[in-house]
């Protein structure tokens, strides 16, 4: 099976496990499997501040090496 078809029939479960339960006009158990597929959102804010922190030091070094960059060009 190709990847594409694979990942459609799992976003097409996880959909089908995700929709709003109109049998029983419940909305309880599609509630329960978001919350067992989400991360929890301790590990979402935390993983999230991590990877802002990664992204400004990324932008920091990119900065300094560009100002080193323009700094060696200006001869004083």
């Amino acid at each position: 099976m190709p990847l594409c078809a694979a990942r459609r029939a799992v976003e097409r479960k996880f959909r089908r496990d995700t929709a709003l339960d109109t049998r029983w006009n419940t909305y309880g158990s599609a509630a329960m499997v978001r919350a067992r597929t989400q991360a929890p959102a301790w590990r979402r804010v935390a993983r999230n501040r991590a990877q802002g922190e990664e992204e400004g030091k990324a932008m920091l070094m990119a900065s300094a090496a560009g100002l080193l960059r323009w700094v060696s060009r200006v001869d004083f």
